[in-house]
């Protein structure tokens, strides 16, 4: 039996097409804005119900917002689960190429991230 979808979850699939037919369209350019941390000013964005942001250690803790963070914010607002990146392993070891590479969008959730990029803390 087949799960009757609702509009909502046929807008959430429409975010996760285009999502994923820019990535098609230039794997490069979506990996590197995406993957972009911005320095937050101040406490704001931190106390913001629905933006979504990171910490990261090299800038001593201090927070940082990506385009995903605030792309989910947006989903959030609109009641809509959160968009995840999908990566898969390379079998690379040199830091320089990377473990892993982005593949993809997936719904939050989703089995999709290495487990060193399941959790944000804030």
């Amino acid at each position: 039996m087949t799960k009757k979808l609702t509009p909502m979850d046929k807008a959430f699939a429409k975010v996760l097409r285009c999502l994923n037919s820019a990535f098609k369209a230039d794997p490069a350019a979506i990996h590197c804005m995406l993957c972009a941390m911005i320095p937050c000013k101040g406490n704001g964005l931190l106390k913001h119900p629905s933006v979504i942001v990171g910490r990261i250690k090299t800038s001593g803790g201090q927070h940082t917002l990506s385009p995903l963070g605030l792309i989910n914010g947006l989903l959030n607002s609109a009641g809509m689960p959160r968009v995840a990146m999908k990566w898969e392993p390379t079998g690379r070891k040199a830091e320089h190429e990377g473990p892993f590479k982005l593949v993809g969008f997936v719904r939050a959730g989703d089995v999709c991230q290495p487990k060193k990029f399941r959790k944000v803390k804030k």
